[in-house]
């Protein structure tokens, strides 16, 4: 069972709603690219052609809720879908290694032993017996 579940064989309903949210968003962002200067990234402000290219050729084809749609559907799907598992990974990567790790390192060196992992003091073995009052044959869970 897949985490994310595409639909590659759109209704014409939501084939037309994903053709106006994609050439708005679209929009927008080339709009981002070409009228605001960002300095560093003023070799992206060609990108917004890209952009305004692939949001009509959305609309005009998805727009109908035809299949002539379902090409750039597929293709803005495999592209979403390709740049948001990779995206994904890398940020569930550093999230681990840059906030789990650590706190495990501190706890570690700091002695903590939340699984009881290491010999009661002044025995070889790991073995606890239960507290008094708490064993039940007849409720072991």
């Amino acid at each position: 069972m897949a985490i994310v579940s595409i639909d590659w064989h759109p209704d014409a309903h939501h084939l037309r709603r994903w053709a106006i949210v994609t050439a708005v968003a679209l929009g927008a962002v080339g709009a981002l690219f070409r009228f605001v200067d960002w300095g560093v990234f003023a070799a992206a402000r060609p990108m917004a052609n890209y952009l305004w290219a692939f949001g009509a050729f959305a609309l005009v084809t998805a727009g109908t809720g035809t299949r002539a749609g379902l090409p750039a559907y597929w293709a803005w799907m495999a592209f979403t879908w390709a740049v948001g598992t990779a995206l994904g990974t890398v940020a569930l990567g550093a999230v681990f290694f840059l906030v789990v790790t650590p706190m495990a390192v501190a706890a570690r060196l700091a002695g903590r032993d939340r699984l009881e992992l290491r010999p009661a003091p002044g025995t070889r073995s790991m073995w606890r017996p239960l507290p008094p009052g708490r064993h039940d044959p007849e409720r072991q869970f």
